[in-house]
């Protein structure tokens, strides 16, 4: 059985997902302290992508520098979500989070910094740390041509897992053009 997180969303019932479809895409952590003390407050924020397949890896981070991409699950959702812990005495830590797009991350990453009362630059350091999205400016329909997410992989049985599902990813992108008419 693989490893599973469950993740409490602000407007919805709590999320149990499997970790290894649901890769960390995005992540940001800071911690603080008041006045050099033992007493301190953490936050996080975290984003998730459903997988088309799962390699095992648990994040597919921007400093993945040159690895093959992730297969996004043709569903496209992925989960924003956050918490804060405090040792102060008196504070509680929160929690929220929300079941997206992708698109929808950085907004959504706002709304959850907001919530747990993170600063904005751990909510910029998060969002900066999304998947890069790049355009074509080739297609006809005006949709992107081509998006890629950076990931990393460690084995070679990895690597061709992930090129298994490419395979398949674009095996079913081409099948759902042609039913809408688009050039495949």
């Amino acid at each position: 059985m693989s490893e599973k997180v469950k993740i409490t969303l602000s407007d919805a019932r709590p999320m149990l997902v499997p970790k290894a479809t649901w890769p960390l895409v995005s992540k940001a952590s800071e911690d603080t302290d008041h006045n050099n003390q033992e007493l301190s407050r953490r936050y996080y924020l975290r984003v998730r992508l459903h997988a088309s397949r799962g390699s095992g890896l648990e994040y597919y981070g921007a400093d993945n520098e040159g690895a093959p991409s992730l297969q996004a699950h043709k569903d496209g959702r992925c989960v924003v979500y956050g918490w804060s812990e405090s040792s102060c005495q008196g504070e509680s830590g929160n929690q929220a989070g929300y079941a997206c797009t992708l698109d929808a991350a950085p907004e959504k990453i706002r709304q959850v910094g907001e919530a747990i009362g993170a600063d904005e630059s751990l909510v910029m350091d998060c969002i900066s740390d999304l998947p890069e999205v790049v355009e074509s400016d080739d297609d006809e329909t005006g949709l992107p041509a081509e998006i890629t997410i950076t990931i990393g992989v460690k084995t070679i049985e990895q690597a061709q897992s992930l090129a298994g599902s490419m395979i398949e990813w674009e095996r079913l992108l081409r099948a759902d053009a042609a039913k809408v008419g688009l050039p495949g």
